[in-house]
């Protein structure tokens, strides 16, 4: 999608809300102090239920943090579910993407609620809620507490759709360092929420050196892995990217493209939707609102 004349009507509006408050917040989705949500409820009919995962490099960020773009869809008849999940250093990446796929197996057993029983139900995030979201939708069920309660267990994670704005979809670069943004250490990053380095990083508060990462955990943690073990069938949901041309954090030519391209084999072109704002990392505001509500449309 070429974004370099877009019009401004197309756009976001810079009023549009940020911080709404929440219908009811703090809501516990699990045992665990970390594990609560906040819930938005639509007052227009019902459409279906996206459920947000929130930014902040897998080390920070809260589920107050929604998504502008995302918020636009309660005035359209979605629900938005913001989730706080486990953070890096405190919580490894497996047990980060097991509260992913509670929270989502638990608005799937609430989803009546806010009166959404039987409506679609995406996952969406931004950044790396972007990634979390994309693993939610190409590796349903691989990440998944071993002792979740029954009526948890008995839920689908399987999601109707998928929503990624900037998320990373290939941590190989990463850690290869190969994405050396100024100012702000991808590798770092990546390298703190797979607990382990390629440069014999130290554990933070300590002197024991991180273990070496290897090939297969940063596939584990890749959407795009998981995504091409799709490409002769046709498993995958339709997925809306959003991504900046200018973004050096999250570089469309490693991040962006390819994993549009894998999961158009699966899902297919026309459910595939690759929206490349003419912006940085902060994309909200230049993507483009007009084509994101048209594929929102499909889910009723």
């Amino acid at each position: 999608m070429n974004q370099n004349n877009i019009s401004t009507s197309d756009k976001l509006p810079i009023t549009a809300p940020t911080k709404p408050t929440p219908t009811r917040n703090n809501v516990t989705y699990g045992p665990e102090s970390h594990q609560h949500l906040d819930i938005y409820k639509s007052s227009e009919t019902p459409r279906g239920t996206i459920v947000f995962f929130h930014a902040g490099g897998w080390c920070c960020g809260d589920d107050d943090d929604v998504d502008a773009l995302i918020l636009s869809q309660i005035d359209r008849g979605f629900a938005v579910v913001s989730v706080h999940y486990g953070l890096a250093l405190e919580e490894t990446a497996e047990e980060m993407n097991d509260d992913a796929d509670r929270s989502l197996r638990w608005v799937k057993a609430h989803e009546s609620e806010w009166s959404a029983q039987g409506k679609p139900v995406l996952v969406a995030g931004g950044s790396a809620g972007g990634n979390v979201a994309l693993l939610m939708g190409s590796a349903p069920g691989v990440f998944v507490e071993l002792d979740l309660p029954p009526d948890l267990a008995e839920m689908s994670p399987k999601v109707d759709g998928v929503i990624s704005f900037v998320g990373p979809s290939d941590l190989r670069p990463y850690l290869n360092g190969k994405i050396p943004p100024a100012g702000l250490d991808g590798q770092q990053l990546v390298e703190e929420y797979l607990d382990c380095s390629n440069r014999g990083s130290f554990q933070s508060g300590t002197r024991t050196p991180m273990p070496a990462c290897t090939e297969l955990r940063s596939l584990v943690f890749s959407p795009l892995f998981w995504a091409s073990l799709h490409v002769w069938d046709s498993d995958l949901p339709p997925v809306y990217l959003g991504y900046g041309v200018n973004d050096v954090l999250v570089p469309p030519s490693s991040q962006a493209i390819p994993i549009a391209d894998v999961w158009a084999m699966s899902a297919g072109s026309a459910n595939t939707w690759l929206d490349l704002a003419s912006s940085d990392h902060d994309v909200t505001f230049e993507l483009n609102a007009t084509a994101f509500n048209r594929w929102m449309d499909q889910f009723n």
